[in-house]
């Protein structure tokens, strides 16, 4: 009796234990079927099974009370290294299975839900192509603002390819879609963060994540006949650009107010050679007016918009941009009674309480005013056509940059970009533009980046070694074709060597290409009240533009972004810390009594100690060039191919600062004045673009389209 007892109590205790086995074991499962059954039913208990800290997870705000899904399906349960359960589950929705995992930990002797299937909303997705499943689910690859994903659409429900939507993501199946609202875009006028303007539509909002997806990651001025997909608030989300959207052959210019030195007009005043409309190509407002070429058209800012008035009389008052066109193809427009008439149709608009004047014209007319402005025409026909090639490069890779969209244009027409319309048209420049029509120097299929300038030392310098890039590294990235080269027969030993520079520099008959030019070798001396108050008139404003590289010492070897105090106390050294391989001054160190301060990048260096008398009843301060000729107050150190001496007292105190350099300007590409010396040498155009931007290919970009 005993012994069947003892085993009876034996397999009751077994059956205990299995049972208790199989109850531990199935736990987790059974807390997310309780879990699951309330939720989907909307039943709000089921906020015991989950943590506090996953109350407000979007799965949660979707799945509660969700009468579409139609079932689940406890699949396994998975055990993590860190004590927690992972339990899959297969949900049907719209009879579709869907895998997703639930994860619990152990609190308080309890399973608790502590992690839940992601449901991720992306307001604006690119469909780019589809692949078929063996299963219910196609495989769908989409572009979105932070790059591409893959995911899981249903076979019932076909997304269209290229046609963006917003999406709502369970893991990563799409439950949800819906395509965007488009507006069509007829010509981008201006741009900035917050809105894309149209030429008919006028302004309208964009997103702060908007994005371009095609032949342009960005979404140049000019571009035309193309959609803007917006959100339900009809804000624009992104666009798609290819080829046939983006400008080709008419750039647009923003105008200088040459008063003011400003890209914004109090007022304009405008007169043509030839009859002229000025109009509205909105339907909000719509204008129409004709002038005869003997009229004055006044345009002002005005609460309203901008004021019109005909010879002294207002006509109306236009909410929108006007645009002003010329009756007759030869027709041109003096504004603001400037001594130069500008082509092609002249657009004004409103900016804050002022006016901007943008300038559209085909590419080629456009060179006819900016090769006589950026090179003497006396430089000869082969000459400028150095210039209008490398002027045209680049203008067509301005078509693309967005520098200028506030404003309405590509470039502007000073120095910034390069000189337009600040000399007189003239024959042997149109003859120079016309001869090379369309020609570009293009490098690895891309259009060369043509920088110029106007004078080198006898040495160009390299791309990497004077610019930053867009992340403020420096030296940059280098350009193969924009490399330091000497500029005469032979070669010379390292520029990057103080020693060898100086001896370079103080070299003042060295055959060099560029000796013909005042600027070719220069110096000048100040005194050191002089460059101290150069130094307080510069250095601060300087660190407020750039200050990733105006930088102060704060221990043995580190500088540091910091204010720069606008009294910088008594000079005590001034020496050049690093050079580029031609030369050029890439670092230079100030020490005064109220620190040591680095300027990094030859622009900043040239504005630091720009040779300008700030000293209250000083005489100017005066450049000795090459060819003896003095220069006055010049407004910038002519480059930053040069060398520093400083002299002392008995006491060592800095009495005078020498500075001894050559050439003008960055440096980098083509020089003009070494172009001209070329040309005396019977070097051909494209001998002397081979030169300056060597491995390059000349081809004619209108052919090639």
């Amino acid at each position: 009796m005993n012994k069947q007892f003892l085993i009876f109590f034996i397999c009751i205790l077994t059956c205990a234990i299995v049972f208790l086995s199989y109850q531990a074991l199935n736990a987790e499962k059974e807390v997310v079927k309780r879990f699951l059954n309330r939720l989907f039913t909307g039943n709000e208990e089921y906020t015991l099974f989950i943590s506090k800290e996953i109350r407000q997870h979007p799965f949660i705000s979707f799945g509660k009370g969700k009468t579409s899904f139609m079932g689940y399906k406890i699949l396994k349960r998975q055990k993590s290294e860190k004590g927690c359960t992972k339990i899959w589950v297969t949900i049907y929705f719209d009879d579709n299975p869907i895998d997703i995992p639930i994860t619990l930990e152990k609190q308080h002797r309890q399973w608790v839900i502590t992690s839940l299937p992601s449901i991720t909303y992306v307001p604006c997705a690119l469909p780019l192509s589809n692949k078929s499943r063996k299963d219910n689910w196609t495989e769908l690859v989409m572009q979105t603002f932070e790059g591409q994903i893959v995911c899981m659409q249903s076979s019932k429900e076909q997304i269209q390819i290229n046609k963006p939507i917003s999406v709502l993501l369970l893991e990563d199946h799409i439950i949800n879609f819906s395509p965007l609202k488009s507006i069509h875009i007829s010509k981008v006028v201006s741009m900035n963060d917050s809105f894309i303007e149209d030429t008919l539509l006028g302004k309208i909002p964009i997103l702060n994540d908007f994005w371009t997806f095609g032949d342009s990651k960005t979404l140049p001025i000019g571009s035309q006949d193309f959609d803007l997909y917006c959100n339900p608030d009809m804000k624009g989300q992104m666009a798609i650009i290819n080829k046939d959207n983006l400008p080709k052959t008419e750039i647009r210019i923003v105008l200088n107010n040459t008063d003011t030195n400003s890209l914004v007009h109090p007022q304009v005043k405008i007169k043509c050679t030839h009859t002229f409309e000025v109009q509205t190509q909105s339907s909000i407002h719509p204008i129409n007016y004709i002038f005869d070429k003997e009229d004055i058209l006044l345009l002002k800012p005005s609460s309203e918009g901008i004021a019109i008035y005909k010879n002294g009389g207002r006509l109306d008052i236009s909410p929108c941009r006007i645009y002003i066109y010329s009756n007759n193809n030869d027709g041109a427009f003096c504004i603001n009674q400037s001594k130069n008439l500008y082509s092609g149709k002249i657009e004004i608009s409103k900016f804050e309480d002022a006016l901007i004047v943008n300038n559209e014209l085909d590419i080629e007319e456009y060179l006819y005013a900016v090769v006589p402005s950026e090179m003497p025409v006396s430089f000869g026909v082969e000459a400028l056509k150095v210039q209008a090639i490398a002027a045209r490069a680049y203008a067509i890779r301005s078509l693309l940059n967005t520098g200028f969209a506030p404003f309405g244009a590509h470039v502007d027409d000073s120095v910034a970009s390069q000189v337009y319309n600040n000399v007189v048209e003239q024959t042997s420049a149109i003859q120079a533009v016309n001869d090379t029509r369309g020609m570009v120097p293009v490098f690895d299929g891309k259009i060369a980046d043509t920088r110029f300038f106007s004078t080198s030392c006898g040495y160009t310098a390299n791309f990497h070694e004077v610019w930053s890039d867009k992340q403020n590294q420096f030296p940059s990235d280098k350009v193969p074709y924009l490399i330091s080269l000497p500029q005469y027969p032979g070669n010379a030993p390292s520029l990057y060597n103080e020693e060898n520079f100086r001896a370079f520099i103080n070299n003042k008959n060295i055959q060099s290409y560029d000796r013909f030019s005042p600027f070719f070798r220069w110096n000048v001396v100040f005194s050191r009240e002089e460059l101290e108050a150069i130094l307080d008139n510069t250095l601060h404003l300087l660190q407020q533009r750039q200050p990733f590289f105006i930088l102060t010492k704060v221990d043995k070897d580190t500088f540091i972004q910091k204010e720069v105090p606008k009294d910088l106390g008594k000079l005590l050294n001034l020496q050049v810390i690093k050079r580029g391989q031609g030369g050029n001054i890439m670092e230079l160190e100030i020490t005064t009594t109220k620190g040591v301060f680095k300027v990094i990048k030859e622009l900043n260096i040239r504005e630091t100690l720009k040779p300008v008398n700030y000293v209250e009843g000083g005489k100017p301060i005066e450049i000795q060039c090459h060819d003896n000729t003095i220069k006055k107050d010049f407004p910038i150190l002519p480059s930053a191919f040069a060398y520093i001496d400083l002299d002392r007292n008995n006491d060592g105190h800095i009495t005078n600062i020498s500075i001894v350099g050559g050439g003008y300007g960055h440096g980098v590409g083509m020089s003009q004045q070494g172009t001209y010396g070329l040309t005396l040498i019977g070097y051909s155009y494209s001998q002397i673009i081979k030169h300056y931007y060597p491995d390059t290919q000349l081809v004619n970009i209108y052919e090639e389209r």
